[in-house]
C-alpha cells in the first residue's frame, strides 16, 4: 500500500484537480489519501463526498494554521501504509502510471527512495526538472527508512521540503532514479511560498532549516566536508540575495565557523561557482541586482550588526 499525504490550505480551488490526478492512477486500489487541512477557511466536505466513492480518503484537520511542516507530520503520524507520496494540493500527477512507476521503481529496486521527473509549470512555460533531490516532487519514500532515522519535517512555512531532503540524502539512503516524468508542479503565484510571505520570511526560513538539518545530523556518521558544503551554500544564497535580517543571521554564521576549515581553497570556489551560477539564473527576468559588497564584508556585517 501507498500513502498519498496532502497539506491543505484554503485549497479548495485547486484541490479537485489534484484527487482526480490521483483516481486515474492504475494502482488506485493501493492508495490511500492523507488529507491534512492546515486550519484552512475553505471547506472540503463536498470535494471529498465527490472522490470518496473511488478513493480512500482520511480527513485529519489543526485546529490552527501551523504550516505544511506541521501538516505533513500529521499525515506520517497517522498513515500506516510501507510506502509514501507527498503532492501539494495545486499539483497533479503527470500520467495515470506516475504512481504505479513510482511504485514498481522502489520495490523492484529495494530502494530507500525513488527519484523521477517533475515538470514544472510557471507563466505558461514548461521546464522539466530531472532528478531534483531538493522537493518532494515525483518521489516515493520508504516509511521504515524515515522512522529508523527519525526523519521528519521542520515545523516552518517554507523550505521545509528541502530541509527533509536534505536530511534524507546525507544519510545515504539506497535511490533508485527513474528516467520519467512522474509529477507536475504548477509554480502558482497565490501559494502560500508566493502571496503570503515576504522575501525576508523566506530567507530566515531558509537559514532555520539549515540549522536545523544540521542540528537532525549532529552526532550521526555523516561525512563532515557535505555539511561544510551545505552550510556554505545556504549561506551563500542569502548572501546573492541580499538578505537585509543581518542579526537574525548570527546563528547561521556561528555554525558555519564549526565547519569552514574542513573546505579547501578548491572546494570553497567550486560551491561559490555553483552558487553564483543558481543567483544569475534566478536573476533573470528580475529587477534584483547581486551584492555590490564581498561575502566576507557580508559576514563582517552580520558579526557586527
Amino acid at each position: 500500500m501507498i500513502d498519498i499525504i496532502i497539506p491543505c490550505y484554503n485549497s479548495a480551488k485547486t484541490l479537485s484537480k489534484t484527487l482526480a490526478s490521483i483516481t486515474c492512477q492504475k494502482n488506485s486500489d493501493l492508495l490511500k489519501i492523507y488529507l491534512i487541512d492546515d486550519g484552512s477557511t475553505d471547506k472540503y466536505d463536498e470535494i471529498i463526498e465527490v472522490f470518496n466513492s473511488d478513493l480512500t480518503i482520511n480527513y485529519l484537520r489543526l485546529d490552527k494554521n501551523s504550516g505544511p511542516g506541521v501538516a505533513r507530520n500529521l499525515g506520517l503520524k497517522n498513515s500506516t501504509s510501507e510506502y509514501i507520496i507527498f503532492i501539494d494540493s495545486d499539483d497533479t500527477f503527470y500520467s495515470p502510471f506516475s504512481c504505479k512507476i513510482l511504485y514498481d521503481s522502489i520495490r523492484n529496486a529495494k530502494s530507500d527512495i525513488a527519484v523521477s521527473i517533475e515538470k514544472e509549470e510557471k507563466d505558461n512555460f514548461w521546464m522539466e526538472k530531472k532528478f531534483f533531490t531538493g522537493d518532494l516532487h515525483g518521489k516515493i519514500y520508504r516509511r521504515k527508512f524515515l522512522e529508523d532515522n527519525g526523519i521528519l519535517f521542520n515545523n516552518s512555512y517554507t523550505s521545509e521540503d528541502n530541509s527533509f531532503n536534505q536530511i534524507c540524502f546525507l544519510l545515504d539512503p539506497k535511490v533508485e532514479y527513474v528516467d520519467e516524468i512522474t509529477y507536475i508542479y504548477r509554480d502558482n503565484s497565490s501559494s502560500l511560498t508566493n502571496k503570503r510571505f515576504a522575501k525576508e520570511k523566506l530567507q530566515i526560513d531558509y537559514m532555520n532549516n539549515i540549522i536545523y538539518t544540521v542540528n537532525v545530523l549532529k552526532g550521526r556518521d555523516i561525512d563532515s566536508k557535505r555539511m561544510a558544503k551545505l552550510v556554505l551554500s545556504g549561506y551563500l544564497y542569502l548572501y546573492y540575495s541580499k538578505c537585509p535580517k543581518l542579526k537574525e543571521l548570527q546563528a547561521l554564521e556561528t555554525v558555519f565557523e564549526k565547519y569552514e576549515h574542513l573546505l579547501t581553497d578548491r572546494e570553497i570556489k567550486d560551491v561559490f561557482d555553483f552558487a553564483l551560477n543558481n543567483a544569475l539564473i534566478s536573476l533573470i527576468n528580475s529587477d534584483d541586482s547581486l551584492p555590490d559588497y564581498s561575502f566576507q564584508e557580508f559576514r563582517q556585517m552580520i558579526i557586527n550588526s
